[in-house]
């Protein structure tokens, strides 16, 4: 078993000095700056808002990179005082989720990718419980929490756009639609 392990290892080092010899025909690094919309998906009374994110990444090969994104989507919550336990009068509550996470994402043809990440979710405003009752409440909180969101998304030229669920815990998770574009990156001339 041993020999085995050795001679795997010894294999997956020659095919990585073999890949790392041939000039990658994209730059390595890159930086994507997105605006979107977000789709929150906690309850009834949610509208969407606005999102934007600046994310660094290095590409370690043609088909794989690694980064780190910096995203604030906007959330609002329609109050209905009626089915709502809240003190004073209020009709929307409003607040954003800001998140810092690690990336990956794995490159297709045609510059197709899937990727996703893990991080820290922070919302602030925005805390959507349910009380003994079953009536929502609305509690500040600004406690990061572990998240991660999966992603689908395209880049041709230096244009990028893509899908991600972003799960920031809290009941403040949501769906965004990502378009922008990227300084870097792209084809080596």
């Amino acid at each position: 078993i041993m020999k085995k392990l050795l001679l795997l290892f010894a294999a997956s080092i020659g095919l990585t000095l073999i890949a790392r010899g041939q000039s990658p025909p994209y730059k390595s690094f890159q930086v994507n700056l997105t605006t979107g919309l977000d789709v929150p998906m906690y309850g009834n009374g949610t509208s969407s808002g606005v999102i934007a994110a600046i994310e660094p990444q290095y590409h370690l090969t043609d088909k794989f990179s690694l980064g780190f994104r910096i995203e604030e989507a906007d959330l609002t919550f329609n109050i209905d005082p009626v089915n709502t336990w809240i003190f004073g009068t209020i009709d929307k509550e409003y607040g954003y989720v800001a998140y810092y996470c690690a990336t990956g994402q794995y490159y297709f043809s045609k510059r197709a990718f899937i990727g996703g990440g893990l991080g820290f979710f922070k919302p602030s405003g925005i805390n959507t419980n349910t009380d003994p009752n079953a009536n929502a409440t609305v509690v500040r909180d600004n406690t990061s929490k572990f998240g991660f969101f999966p992603e689908i998304g395209f880049e041709g030229g230096h244009f990028r756009m893509s899908v991600d669920y972003n799960v920031a815990g809290n009941n403040s998770n949501y769906l965004a639609f990502n378009i922008g574009f990227f300084i870097g990156g792209g084809k080596k001339k």
